[in-house]
């Protein structure tokens, strides 16, 4: 136990891309403090207080998520698995998924890792790129969240700063008219104890990978980016 933290803590927007997804500790004394905690892989971050783009925590990295210099998204050269060969282009296949990053997960069950991959339909035709579950390794992750965990460690920020909140988060199953709640934090209302909130935006979400079904065996099913996907 650490007497010199007070039990609540913060993200900060920094240009230091591992402090961007670092967990900082406020202390008692004033200030802040990391204890070499990161944030779960696909929670959003960002670098620059005015920065547009949407990026996202990868290996305690705050960084854009993709290979490709034409997508909306992009991971460093040096964090992308490299499939070149003697100083050539590398060929992308033709009619086979071919990874393009290493499989990443977010440390919550259930769940599923993701990674970008890419194909050709033809030797002439231009690559596709599209995203493949993978089987991610939960011997990284320390700890693995369920989705209770993660959802009430969202809402007990939220509760300290929002009234009328018990703290207590939970992943509500999917409604006709709203397919993707389950991909939504809900926090639990302090007295009618049934009723509860979405949180709205990126910090609402449920990292990407994670099992959207709530148990419906009939389909496969993950988040990403705060929408319900089958796969």
């Amino acid at each position: 136990v650490d007497f010199d933290l007070v039990g609540t803590g913060l993200q900060k927007v920094s240009s230091d891309g591992e402090e961007a997804c670092a967990v900082w500790c406020y202390k008692r004394n004033g200030g802040s403090k990391s204890r070499d905690w990161t944030f779960p892989d696909g929670t959003a971050c960002r670098t620059h207080q005015d920065h547009k783009q949407t990026m996202y925590c990868i290996s305690g990295v705050c960084q854009e998520f993709t290979c490709e210099r034409g997508g909306y998204t992009k991971i460093s050269a040096e964090m992308c698995q490299r499939l070149v060969s003697r100083g050539k282009r590398r060929e992308v296949a033709v009619g086979v998924w071919q990874p393009t990053t290493d499989c990443y997960h977010n440390c919550v069950s259930p769940g599923s890792g993701v990674r970008l991959v890419e194909r050709r339909a033809c030797l002439q035709c231009n690559s596709s790129a599209s995203i493949q579950l993978c089987k991610q390794d939960d011997a990284v992750c320390g700890k693995v969240k369920s989705t209770l965990e993660y959802a009430t460690m969202i809402c007990t920020k939220y509760s300290e700063r929002v009234r009328r909140l018990s703290g207590l988060g939970m992943q509500l199953s999917p409604a006709l008219e709203d397919p993707d709640r389950s991909c939504r934090i809900a926090c639990q209302d302090e007295t009618v104890l049934h009723r509860f909130y979405l949180v709205n935006g990126e910090d609402g979400w449920f990292p990407f990978g994670t099992d959207c079904t709530k148990g419906d065996t009939t389909k496969k099913a993950y988040c990403i980016r705060g929408k319900c996907l089958e796969f």
